[in-house]
């Protein structure tokens, strides 16, 4: 290790500068996305959202004497 001196620091900040590439252009930027939208981006199937004028449903209503 001491006869590789200064050579390995070039070395390893060559790796850190492919690393740092490598992540850059291939991260999945996720901030600020739906959930739904994050798991479109990572594979996962088409998931069905429901609005509030999809929803089908009454209120029941109880009062307490």
């Amino acid at each position: 290790m001491s006869t590789l001196g200064w050579k390995f620091y070039i070395i390893n900040a060559s790796w850190n500068i492919i690393f740092f590439a490598v992540v850059y252009f291939t991260w999945v930027e996720t901030r600020l996305v739906p959930l739904e939208q994050v798991a479109l981006k990572f594979g996962d199937l088409d998931v069905d959202t429901l609005d509030g004028q999809d929803v089908n449903s009454s209120v029941i209503t109880e009062e307490k004497m």
